[in-house]
């Protein structure tokens, strides 16, 4: 009888080590790879939040404003296709800063701009001194003269001749100088010189008060022509008929 109770407790010692070795090996055998597992969904999750946040770009360095150069005069708009603006500049400025000045007034969102500019004194819609086209891409012209009026060649006159006025115009081709000259025998001469020429052109003019100032007009004046008006406040203007065309500034 003693014998088989001893039986039946070792029996039972197997059995209870038997069950504690199993669920070792369960435990060894699963439980790392599902904890593998966790690891790699918790690494893809990371990952995938990583890669859906969006990154921060710096912003480009500002440039420096030139608005002080320029103002706005007109704006027009057609639709998407084409914005139209009219600038007055503050005084004459170089090729490189009219690009500036132009991507600084572009706007996106048309298809094609359309920039003039007009120095002080010139009339807006009449000719420009310089155009800054995006058509579509940009291209930078200047029509008018690039020389200031300190910078243009004086003509030569008479001997006894004596220049009562001079003016610098800035209309496209025709900009440049403007010297009113009476002569010694009390004739009246216009010179004038050109973008497009190297000499100054002279014009006999014959002089009469009008109600803006005096007119000059050419000897072989026709009506419908231009003649000269130089005003009362001593700026010299082109009038065609009784409409004032553009004004030049006095040098």
């Amino acid at each position: 009888m003693q014998k088989l109770k001893k039986a039946l407790l070792i029996l039972g010692v197997a059995l209870t080590l038997l069950w504690v070795v199993g669920i070792v090996s369960v435990v060894y055998l699963f439980g790392e790879p599902i904890q593998s597992q966790d690891n790699e969904r918790a690494k893809s999750s990371n990952t995938h939040a990583q890669v859906s946040r969006p990154v921060a770009k710096r912003p480009p360095a500002a440039k420096q404003s030139v608005s002080h150069l320029y103002s706005i005069v007109s704006e027009d708009t057609l639709g998407s296709q084409k914005r139209s603006l009219a600038v007055r500049l503050r005084e004459r400025v170089t090729e490189s800063v009219l690009n500036i000045i132009a991507r600084e007034l572009y706007t996106p969102g048309f298809d094609r701009t359309f920039i003039t500019y007009n120095l002080p004194g010139e009339e807006i819609g009449n000719g420009a001194w310089a155009t800054t086209h995006f058509n579509p891409t940009l291209k930078v012209v200047i029509l008018g003269s690039k020389k200031g009026p300190n910078d243009q060649s004086m003509p030569k006159i008479g001997e006894g001749d004596k220049i009562v006025g001079s003016w610098h115009l800035d209309h496209s081709l025709i900009s440049g100088p403007r010297f009113l000259v009476k002569t010694k025998k009390g004739k009246f001469i216009l010179y004038s010189k050109w973008t497009t020429s190297e000499d100054f052109m002279t014009n006999d003019v014959t002089p009469k008060k009008v109600k803006a100032g005096t007119a000059y007009y050419p000897v072989d004046y026709e009506p419908g022509a231009d003649y000269w008006v130089v005003s009362k406040k001593g700026i010299l203007e082109v009038w065609v008929e009784n409409r004032k065309i553009v004004a030049a500034q006095k040098m």
